[in-house]
């Protein structure tokens, strides 16, 4: 029997299982189709956290996501990101946690923690920003909606750079809806490109 694969899509596949090229999906459901019965109206009280200009970031998991956005974490987003992309406040509060340590890799990469900053606002949730690479942030420091609060990057339980945002109350994540995302409802939906 003949092979029919032909040698460019042979190449295209070693490239990919190797790592060699960066390779970023652009379907829904990157991790897992968001849950679309978790879709709910809420008032949009948050920005992306997300550089302005031209670059756009696509969103690999949304609420409900089957990878790891389930439990105290239905409501998070998770946004790849090259490491060093500048990561924004979604909302003014102040800095109430980090943690901003080195990655050490002889710790298995399920046991690692995640480099965050924690925001508080003023109606007592918490901004939850993680995978960072790096903060200055301090706690007690009160920033601004749009102030750059980190870079991001690939630390924690992580398999690629990105920004792990969710906004919770009580130790679970809330729903949320941000103001210059176009849709009715202003939620992110997974495998979908945004910009702020």
């Amino acid at each position: 029997m003949k092979c029919k694969v032909k040698l460019p899509v042979i190449i295209l596949c070693i490239f990919f299982m190797s790592g060699c090229i960066a390779f970023t999906p652009v379907f829904s459901g990157v991790f897992g189709m968001d849950d679309p019965n978790l879709f709910i109206k809420t008032e949009p009280l948050y920005i992306l956290p997300l550089p302005q200009g031209k670059n756009s970031f696509i969103l690999m998991q949304g609420i409900g996501g089957k990878f790891s956005h389930s439990g105290n974490e239905t409501w998070a987003f998770d946004w790849a990101m090259p490491k060093g992309t500048s990561v924004y406040a979604a909302r003014k509060g102040i800095v109430v946690g980090i943690r901003n340590e080195p990655e050490d890799d002889k710790i298995p990469l399920e046991s690692r923690k995640a480099n965050y900053v924690r925001i508080m606002h003023d109606d007592g949730s918490i901004g939850v920003y993680a995978h960072i690479d790096t903060t200055w942030m301090t706690p007690g420091r009160r920033v601004e909606s749009g102030e750059v609060i980190a870079l991001s990057g690939n630390t924690g339980f992580s398999t690629r750079p990105h920004l792990h945002f969710h906004v919770e109350r009580d130790g679970r994540s809330i729903p949320i809806a941000f103001m210059d995302v176009s849709d009715e409802l202003g939620i992110p939906r997974a495998g979908r490109t945004y910009r702020r």
